[in-house]
């Protein structure tokens, strides 16, 4: 028997292989912010892992904002939304949706992630004044929800907001805070007499991942600021123990005063010795400060030669003692630093040359002599800013107050008038009133000289309407006058008819009354005239009660 074996060989092409298809893809991220000339490389995964052809293909869908190669390298080129797409080769998809934005705008968000990321927040810098070499620390903490936390050595806490924005080319971050606890360098608003609270835009110059920093520019100023980041809390009580020791001693200074002056409002002045003109110790130059506000800012008035200035400023406490924000020229010297002399258990002027300490005294050491001459030379002074504040009450009171139901008309301002002049409006052709070509307000005339006296105006700016108490100013001496009731009280009103039941109800009124007693009082005032930019102001101090006084600014 035999036996035949048979081989058989089968042969299977490639093509033959069973193919696995992709089922899904996933692209590494489903959305991306990029700025204007970046890269960012997107990785695929597919489902299944053995796919049979592992081949992608890349696509943008505008090739003007972002373009991306066979790797998956994305390029950022204009700003703008598109979207970059990853497809197998049997067209299974995931798309990547990403937004193109200025390097400005990305730097922008990332400054905002930075600054809310500080656990103890953010040390800030500032130099105090051009050229003093001393600054301001302040510790900030920026939170998501855009509130900003100060500490000073001077406050526990402070909350105001903050703001990261882009101005044309600039990152800026607007902080808007108590302009005292954070900027040293306050200029006073002539519609706000007690300082602004505004805004501070600190324009952004370099970003690193523990310091920023900042510029800041005012009056023409450009001044550096350093946030550094902050590994643990800054510990201010140095600053705090010398601020504790000025205000002790600046309180037995007031006590022993009072003691000897009661009835006198006593100002914290500075006493320069030596080193400014000829000063010594018997005849010092003085600068007065406003010893109510001598805790964290201070206003400085003080005279030299015949020129005057008034400023408010920060007082910024160090180890040694403290520095005024604002520095007081004399000539061709300043002064801005003060050292604590243990010796003497007093603050004393700290700059090469000079010499001075702190004293107490019954009335400012800055007063301007003969101003009076000025003030009787046709001035129209608004009044504001009356203290103390039972004499700014009766100021409001008689503000507030209409005293005749039919009529409704209020007092909106008051004003010391010398030499005026009564305005009527002038009508155009058309029967309404004329508007000045340059100035864009009502135009008007002057008419019948109503002479000294106070003006009390139902309207606002023009001083058309009003109520008018003559007055005789007496001069008794080159910065003091007084003032005495003069004749018949006038009335004009809009509505001709009202003018009469105005006169009688203002003529009648206690609260009125009052007030114009407190301005005609026997001993008269104390003239003051302090320069504001274009403005003034004259302050009236009473005589015999210096802490009784108030303001009245040209318009």
């Amino acid at each position: 028997m035999i036996v035949a074996s048979v081989l058989l060989f089968i042969s299977c092409s490639k093509d033959d292989a069973v193919k696995v298809e992709a089922q899904s893809i996933q692209i590494s991220k489903t959305s991306l912010e990029l700025m204007v000339g970046s890269k960012e490389t997107l990785t695929a995964t597919v489902n299944p892992k053995n796919v049979t052809n592992k081949t992608f293909k890349w696509v943008s869908s505008d090739e003007k904002i972002l373009s991306v190669n066979a790797k998956g390298e994305v390029t950022a080129l204009a700003v703008g939304k598109a979207d970059v797409t990853v497809s197998t080769a049997n067209g299974v998809t995931s798309t990547c949706r990403i937004n193109v934005v200025s390097e400005n705008a990305y730097k922008s968000k990332e400054l905002q992630k930075t600054l809310a990321s500080s656990e103890f927040g953010w040390q800030f810098k500032s130099e105090i004044d051009n050229g003093i070499g001393e600054y301001r620390l302040l510790e900030l903490k920026f939170s998501d929800s855009a509130v900003v936390t100060v500490r000073s050595e001077s406050t526990k806490l402070n909350e105001g907001t903050y703001k990261i924005k882009l101005d044309e080319d600039k990152i800026v971050i607007e902080l808007s805070t108590n302009a005292g606890f954070v900027e040293p360098r306050i200029i006073l608003d002539p519609k706000e007499v007690a300082g602004p609270v505004v805004p501070m835009d600190l324009v952004v110059k370099t970003i690193e991942k523990d310091k920023i920093t900042l510029t800041f520019t005012q009056s023409g100023l450009t001044r550096s600021i350093e946030l550094t980041k902050l590994t643990k809390e800054i510990d201010f009580s140095k600053q705090n123990a010398i601020r504790a020791k000025m205000g002790t001693i600046r309180s037995k200074m007031l006590k022993d005063f009072i003691l000897k002056n009661p009835n006198c409002k006593p100002y914290l002045t500075l006493c320069i010795t030596k080193g400014i003109g000829d000063a010594s110790v018997e005849k010092p130059v003085k600068a007065g400060f406003f010893y109510s506000s001598m805790t964290a800012t201070a206003d400085i008035a003080y005279s030299y030669k015949n020129t005057y200035a008034k400023q408010c400023g920060m007082l910024v406490f160090t180890e040694k003692g403290f520095v005024s924000g604002i520095s007081m020229q004399f000539g061709s010297k300043f002064i801005s630093k003060f050292k604590y002399n243990e010796t003497k258990d007093r603050f004393e002027v700290d700059e090469d040359g000079i010499e001075g300490h702190f004293e107490i005294f019954a009335l400012p050491q800055y007063e301007v002599k003969g101003v009076v001459d000025e003030f009787m030379n046709d001035y129209s002074l608004w009044m504001r800013n009356f203290f103390p504040e039972e004499l700014l009450n009766i100021k409001k009171r008689v503000s507030n107050s209409s005293f005749v139901d039919e009529t409704k008309l209020k007092v909106i301002d008051t004003y010391i008038v010398t030499k005026y002049n009564r305005r009527e409006p002038i009508i155009g052709d058309d029967g309404e009133w004329a508007v000045d070509e340059q100035t864009k307000k009502y135009d008007y005339q002057e008419t019948e000289l109503l002479g000294d006296g106070m003006l009390f105006c139902f309207e606002s700016y023009y001083q058309f309407f009003y109520y008018f108490v003559p007055f005789k100013v007496i001069k008794i001496g080159e910065d003091r006058v007084r003032f005495e009731r003069n004749g018949e009280t006038q009335c004009n009103t809009r509505n001709k008819a009202h003018a009469p039941i105005m006169k009688n109800a203002y003529d009648n009124n206690k609260v009125m009354n009052d007030f114009i007693d407190q301005i005609c009082n026997k001993e008269g005032f104390l003239l003051v005239k302090s320069k504001e930019k274009n403005s003034f102001d004259f302050d009236f101090r009473f005589i015999n009660h210096p802490d009784r006084w108030f303001i009245a600014r040209n318009q």
